[in-house]
Parts: C-alpha cells; structure tokens; sequence
C-alpha cells in the first residue's frame, strides 16, 4: 500500500513539470525627460520676471528656485535636488503638472524685493510620469541700479559707536558726516565734534561710526550731508539730520549712541569744613563739593540711594538718621537727630549715588571723621573763680580747694589749685569742652619738711581732663587720680603722692573776688583809645606795646616810641593795673622830649579781668581824658602828640591757643604709694 502511494506522488509531480511554458525575454521604452526652456523677460533695481516653457502634455512635476548667485551651467543644483526643492536659494518653488492642460505651454515667475546691482540665477528642472528627470537648466539677470540706497535699520550703541545698514553694499561718499554730543542729565551742556575725532567704517551694507574726544556718558547723534555714502553704482544716499527734543530729550532717529561711562571720584578735599566743628546742629550742613553738577541716581522704583552716616564718641559707633540732597555741584547734608557733643561723624557714599550732567555715576567715597560736634567755646567762656570740691584719698572726706582760670603770656593758666601760690599751665579745647593740665608742674614747697610738692595726675596721658558742662558753668571728672599733689624730696629722692582725688566737681563761684597770679598782665597788648582830636565818636586809634616781667613791677615797652620802656605795676589782689604819671616816653624828631602824662590825674588805673584784659575809665578824669604824650622843650610844654578821649582798653593781641595734648613729660604713670 505504501508503494502505491509513492507512485501516485510521483506521477503528479512529472505531470505538473510538464505543463509549465515560459515567454521569449523583451526590453520596455520609456519617454525621455520633457524638453522645455528657461529665460528672462524683465529685470529693474529691485524684481525680475522669469518665464519657463514646458511640454505640459508630457510633464508631471518641474521645480524652479531663484538663486542670488551668478552661476555657471557646472555649477547648477543636481536635478534630483533640485526637483525635490533640497537647495539653498531665494525661492523654491514645486509644482505637479498632471492638472494641467496640454499642449505646450509658458509659465512667468516674478520675484519682487531683490537687491539692486545683484547677479540673480533662474533655475528649472521637469521630469514626466516615468520619473525620467530632466537636466538643469537656468538663466543668469544682473539687476539694475537707478535709485538712492535707503537705511533699513540703524542700531544705537552704548559703547561709543553706532551701525546703520542700508538697502544695498554702500561705499563711502563724498558728503561730510557730523556729530554733535549732549549730557542726557543736563541738555544745555553740548558741543560739536571736530570731524577728526569721528570716525567711519563700511562694510558691505552696515556703516558704523564712533568718535574720539567726547566727554565719557556723552549722547552723541550723527548727521550726514546727501551723499556721504554711495551705493555700487554710484548712486548717493539722501541726507540724513538727527536732532533730539529738547523737552522730552527723544531722539528723532536711530543715528546715535552713548560713550561708555567713566565713573568719577571724590576726594578729601572736596568736603567742605573736613575738620571743621559745629555746634548748632539742626542749622549745620556739610557739603561734599564737586566740580561739575550733580544729579540724584534714583533707582527704578524712584527711590534715593542711601548715604550711611555715623558718629563715633567713646570708641562707641552710632548711626546717624540724616537726608542729603544735591543743589548744583554739591551734596548737602542735614541732620534730624542730635549726637553728642564731641562725637566725630563719619560717613559712606556709595557708588552711583549720583551722576554727573553726562550719567557718569560716583565711586565710593569714604572719610572718616570729617565733622565734630562742638561745644563752640573759647577761652573767654571759662574764666574766672571756681570752687572745688574732690573726694580725698588721703583722708576719706570731701575736700575743698579753689581754682581760678585766667589768660596769660603763654595762653591760659590755672592758680590757687591746693595753695595759694599754685599757677599752673593749661589748655582748654572748646570743641570738647576740656581743660587739660598737665602732669607734674611744680606748684610750691614745704620748706620745713624739705618736701616740693608737684601737680600730678594718674591718666597715663599724663594730663588732667576736666569736662566743661556750659550750661551747668562747672567742671567735673570721676576719674581715679584726676588731680592731685605728688611731694618729692631733694635731699633724699623720695617721692609719692600727697593726696588725690577720687572725683572732681569745680564750679563757679558767686565769690569773684579777685587774686590774679602776678604774671597775668605778661604778654603783647593792643592801647585802644578814641582820640581827643578826632571828631568822629565811632573811631579807635590803636598802639602796640609789650607788658613784660620785672621782679616787683612790670615794664610797657615799645609804647608809642620804639624801644622805650615805661614802669606800671600790678595789684593782683585787687585786679590793678597803674601806670605812674610822667614818665619820659621818648625823643620826637630828635628834638622835643616826650613824656605819657595823665592829664589831671597822678596815675592811669586800670581795672584788670581774668582773660588778661583791662580798663581805664574815663569817668575817672575830670575831663573825660585819661592821659596823653606832651612834647616839651627845655622843661616847656610844646603840645599833644596824642590825647585820649573816653575809656582806655587794654587788649591781648596774641593769636589764641587752640587746644591740644602735648606730649607727657613722664614716661611712665606715677605709682600711688603712701608717705608720711
């Protein structure tokens, strides 16, 4: 059975290979690619107009393009490219010609907005149903160039330069180019560009200007003259004028740009008053001056910057609430809180705070210490008696001294401190309110016990510091050892303190009675008198003279004749200063004698103050005269060479010791040691 099977099989496969019949091979023929053609019909600055004819009966699809190159036949696109619109050009453009009729036909292809002077190439390719693809071919049109180029986009700078581009490639002309520059911040501030300093780039289309020697944040807005740039052919640019409103402060076009800023500086010596004190500080105004005007850099949101202010008293930092404003080239300060007297002010002013006329911003600007709050006293308010009063270390008890403060040859001086024969130099800063003794002047000695006894104080400065309170009229001091007697010895070198303080109170006496130390008269004074022979009240006439030391009285020399000198003594109980009556005062024109007389009185009587000065009063005469110079002639009087009228002042003339720390004498504090 299997066998059968095999049979079977075996006759269907001979029968089925028996039955198959195959054709004699052939080759199929394709249409080749359309023939069409390419060439162009018009062409002006700007367009050109193409025109393609096809075999529409037999093209399927074609693709143009214009491309803005001035090609040769080698270098067209690869048709398959091509018909696939893969090339780079100004246009592309693909079409399927199945829609449209046949026969053959023509197609135009306008391309508008094209540049003048410009090499543009028209480009076709057309392949029919079969896919069978044509060559490229094209045509090559050079635009015309008949009109003035134009600026397309002009683009201000902020780094001292701006570009224009025009419509076209440009060169440059033969018409001027200007430039004028303004301050943004102040309009009124301007000036034009000598044409060496503006200088002119071209490249291709884009210009581009900047200028040299234009104040840095200038605004600078260029002009030019028809002309100043030419296209390829020749063809010249129209003028162009940029002005700026003066009001709004727009530019009317793009042609300009901004110089780069420069930031500016202030310096120590612009601040006005740097040093200086004050005193009333609701009415004081510190200014930081500038050489051109200012402007306030407010910010975005309108808001002023901050200008940090402090104050410095006791090594403590405060800050100080205060506005600024600007008025003109300054900034000006105020202040709306009190700090203390003797703080030092200090302050920050940072960068951009403010602008110049041209937008230039500041740079920061620190000084340390450039105003003081003052007491605003002298000399003159401290004078006079004090009574104080100290805790004593020696005994425990509330001590009691006095002190009188008066001028003197060498400035100011302080007597009757623990005795009665004290006098002791002294300075008083007014700005402070400090009277400074220094340590270690010899005040009197205890003959009996051998001892000289010395002012000293603990303050390793090596001077005493009373603080002033004016309104109060008192000096005082908690500090250990502010005043004190150091007793030293001779004979043997000992030496240690006598007493001290544990604080200090001084204040002023309703007791003024006078006990002026006897150099207090010692110095250069100005003779102030109204003479008798003028007729005008209001006048002064002034003689200079020199009031020095001589044992048991005083010498006025150089009084109205040089080097004379005339004898007057002083009463420092009582605060007198007499000068005796005639006395020879000198030779006049080498021949008459001259003597001061006092006219009707035996002496000139002055009454002397504790700053050194003093008065004659005229009410003291019978006529109102206090003396004069009469010149005589063999013991006969000859005349008046000046007569007095009124009250006669005596006056210091020496210039004012400002206060200051002298440097200390000891090296070293004194230590307190105890001694019998």
């Amino acid at each position: 059975m299997k066998k059968s099977i095999y049979s079977i099989t075996a006759l269907l496969t001979i029968l089925m290979v028996g039955c198959t019949k195959f054709d004699a091979p052939s080759t199929e023929t394709y249409a080749p690619a359309p023939e069409f053609s390419v060439d162009n019909v018009a062409v002006a600055d700007s367009s050109a107009t193409f025109k393609l004819v096809i075999d529409r009966a037999n093209t399927t699809r074609f693709t143009v393009a214009l491309i803005n190159d001035n090609l040769a036949a080698a270098e067209y696109p690869d048709s398959m490219s091509l018909l696939k619109g893969n090339v780079s050009a100004k246009s592309v453009q693909k079409f399927n010609a199945d829609t449209l009729a046949t026969g053959l036909g023509t197609l135009t292809f306008s391309y508008p907005g094209l540049m003048p002077n410009t090499s543009y190439t028209f480009v076709a390719v057309v392949s029919n149903k079969f896919g069978m693809v044509s060559s490229v071919k094209g045509t090559s049109v050079l635009t015309t160039d008949n009109l003035s180029p134009v600026v397309s986009k002009a683009t201000p700078g902020d780094a001292g330069s701006f570009s224009v581009a025009f419509s076209e490639p440009m060169q440059r002309g033969e018409g001027k180019i200007t430039a004028k520059y303004y301050a943004p911040f102040d309009l009124s501030v301007t000036g034009d560009i000598d044409s060496k300093f503006i200088n002119c780039s071209v490249d291709g289309k884009n210009v581009s200007i900047s200028c040299d020697s234009v104040p840095a944040g200038a605004l600078v807005l260029v002009s030019w003259e028809a002309g100043a740039f030419k296209d390829l052919k020749g063809n010249n640019c129209n003028a162009n004028v940029t002005e700026i409103n003066m009001t709004t402060g727009r530019v009317a076009n793009g042609c300009y740009f901004y110089m780069e800023n420069e930031p500016f500086g202030f310096s120590v010596s612009d601040v006005l008053g740097l040093g200086e004190p004050f005193v009333d500080y609701t009415v004081f105004q510190p200014t930081i001056s500038y050489e051109k005007p200012m402007f306030i850099n407010y910010d975005e949101n309108d808001a002023q910057p901050v200008i940090n202010m402090f104050y410095t008293k006791d090594g403590i930092e405060t800050k100080l609430p205060a506005q600024w404003d600007v008025n003109d080239t300054a900034i000006i300060f105020s202040f709306y809180k009190e700090m203390e007297y003797g703080s030092k002010i200090s302050f920050t002013v940072p960068e951009g705070a403010v602008v110049d006329a041209f937008g230039n911003p500041n740079k920061e600007f620190k000084v340390n210490e450039a105003w003081m709050r003052s007491y605003g006293l002298t000399v003159d308010d401290i004078l006079g008696v004090y009574d104080v009063q100290y805790l004593s270390a020696a005994t425990g008890a509330v001590e009691e001294t006095s002190m009188l403060i008066t001028r003197s040859a060498d400035g100011l001086q302080v007597s009757r401190l623990f005795s009665d024969n004290t006098v002791l130099s002294a300075d008083f800063d007014g700005d402070l309110a400090i009277l400074y003794i220094e340590d270690f002047q010899y005040m009197y000695s205890i003959e009996s016990m051998g001892r000289d006894v010395y002012f000293a104080t603990g303050r390793s400065d090596g001077y005493a510091q009373l603080q002033y309170n004016p309104a109060l009229k008192t000096f005082s001091s908690s500090e250990t050892a502010e005043i004190g007697q150091y007793v030293v010895i001779p004979s043997t070198g000992q030496q240690g303190w006598m007493d001290y303080s544990m604080n200090v109170l001084a204040s002023y006496s309703a007791d003024q009675s006078l006990n002026y130390p006897n150099n207090l008269m010692v110095g250069s004074y100005q003779w102030i008198f109204h003479s008798y022979f003028d007729d005008d009240p209001d006048t002064r006439d002034t003689i200079t003279c020199t009031i020095a030391d001589a044992d048991t009285s005083l010498v006025i020399k150089d009084f109205y004749f040089e080097g004379n000198e005339i004898v007057a003594y002083f009463d420092s109980i009582d605060g007198k200063l007499v000068i005796p009556d005639w006395q020879f005062a000198g030779v006049y024109k080498n021949t008459y004698d001259c003597y001061i007389s006092t006219y009707d009185l035996a002496d000139i009587t002055f009454t002397c103050s504790p700053d050194g000065s003093a008065v004659a009063n005229g009410s003291d005469s019978e006529n109102n005269i206090l003396w004069g110079i009469q010149a005589t002639l063999d013991g006969v009087g000859k005349g008046w060479l000046a007569l007095s009228e009124g009250d006669l002042i005596l006056k210091p003339y020496i210039p004012e010791v400002t206060a200051s720390v002298r440097a200390a004498k000891r090296s070293a504090p004194l230590e307190i040691t105890d001694m019998e």
